[in-house]
């Protein structure tokens, strides 16, 4: 597992890394609690509680903190010594209901035989975790100021948020992006009244409820529980514009392509653009809560040349999936690591292809199977951790599962990853592992 504070995977975090990171002297706040030791148990308790019943975070233990809530320098460590891992978790089990045990890291001790226990609390989906006896129930505040402390007792509404935060975070999260794919329908319409769009250039499905949207890839990815905004708006859209990811699949320089055309709305940035007469659309949208959806037409219909025999055919391409992927990826990364989130975040794909589409791959790969989806519809989806999204291995292995996903729906149960491999090593991508 990666974090987003120290740059590389925890197992791998030294303490020379942790006084590192305290001399940039980032200051305590919503995700990031700092500890002298372990002498106080219930303080150490009610951060994991605040933590987990809220964004999630990160606990670094051995740093003590100033009254800026900056780190004290330099940054001594406790004492190194068997089971300290073993005594935080007997703590949450002693005093939280139900408990939730975070991800912990003791660095190897340095040559005092100090060493600094970080622990790393998730977002929890069984929350709310109550305390001592289940009589005080804890969040996390993004400001001190008016209380003292990052830990505040909830209050009733928030009680009642998370008593039924599963079932609020589903409602909000299909709002927002029954939103979000209205404001792509919008620009849909409007952009083939304008061009004079009559049909599509796919061949039309046999069963097909709504033929008109009939050819994209959607991808979205969203925090798991979206309670509030992590950016602003004027943030989302110089965020994107700032971003430098490689569009290596050649549709522009960078991804998302047509950046010159942000166009912020009450709720984030957007970008529509359409090539080809308007039968190619490409759509990117970032919402202040963190939910980033990509649409991009994906669908296109074969011209084999006249008296050949062969008939046009749907088809898609396997590259620009890959590709695709792996630049939305990066993309989110870049985002969640700007906004200081590290907390669950769902990941979706889906493609509403046609009956009976079928699969282009590289040139060089000789297949003599013709591997076509019966119905063309494609649906993945899983939940990890945003700071999982900056480790390329990790980044890779997502991208794995959904094409091995998409080729079993197309007929080949024994997908061939070397295509992968050599695809990614051609465009100069996941260099570390591959």
């Amino acid at each position: 597992m990666n974090t987003s504070i120290f740059g590389k995977p925890l197992y791998d975090v030294t303490t020379d890394d942790v006084r590192l990171f305290c001399k940039s002297q980032t200051k305590e706040g919503i995700n990031l609690d700092y500890k002298k030791d372990l002498s106080s148990s219930k303080s150490i308790v009610k951060a994991i509680a605040s933590f987990v019943n809220t964004r999630g975070g990160w606990i670094l233990v051995g740093v003590e903190d100033n009254k800026d809530d900056k780190p004290v320098i330099p940054a001594v460590g406790i004492d190194f010594q068997d089971h300290l891992t073993l005594t935080v978790t007997n703590t949450v089990l002693s005093y939280m209901s139900p408990p939730a045990i975070p991800v912990y890291h003791v660095c190897p001790p340095d040559k005092n035989n100090k060493t600094f226990l970080i622990m790393y609390v998730p977002e929890s989906h069984e929350a709310p975790h109550w305390l001592f006896n289940k009589k005080e129930l804890y969040i996390r505040v993004s400001d001190r100021s008016s209380s003292g402390t990052w830990e505040e007792l909830a209050t009733s509404d928030q009680w009642e948020w998370l008593r039924n935060k599963r079932e609020k975070s589903v409602e909000l999260r299909k709002e927002i992006k029954d939103e979000l794919d209205y404001r792509f329908r919008t620009h849909d319409v409007w952009d083939e009244a304008e061009n004079g769009i009559t049909g599509s250039t796919i061949l039309p499905p046999a069963n097909r409820r709504d033929p008109d949207t009939v050819d994209m890839l959607n991808l979205t990815i969203t925090p798991y529980y979206p309670t509030e905004a992590i950016l602003e708006v004027r943030q989302s859209y110089d965020l994107l514009g700032d971003l430098n990811i490689n569009d290596y699949y050649g549709t522009s320089d960078r991804f998302p392509a047509f950046l010159d055309h942000r166009n912020v709305f009450q709720s984030g940035t957007e970008i529509y653009r359409t090539m080809d007469k308007s039968t190619r659309k490409y759509f990117t949208v970032l919402h202040i809560t963190g939910m980033i959806v990509y649409k991009e037409t994906i669908l296109f219909l074969s011209n084999p040349p006249k008296n050949s025999g062969y008939e046009p055919e749907n088809y898609i391409e396997l590259t620009r999936i890959m590709a695709r992927l792996d630049q939305f990826l990066s993309l989110s990364n870049e985002v969640y690591k700007k906004a200081g989130f590290v907390g669950l975040i769902q990941f979706s794909v889906f493609i509403n292809g046609v009956d009976w589409m079928r699969m282009k791959f590289p040139v060089n790969v000789d297949m003599s199977k013709i591997y076509k989806s019966p119905t063309g519809d494609f649906y993945w989806s899983d939940t990890i951790l945003a700071i999982e999204l900056n480790e390329e291995k990790d980044r890779y292995e997502v991208i794995r599962k959904i094409i091995e996903s998409l080729m079993f729906m197309f007929g080949w149960k024994d997908f061939n990853e070397d295509i992968m491999k050599n695809y990614y090593k051609k465009a100069n991508r996941f260099t570390t592992f591959l």
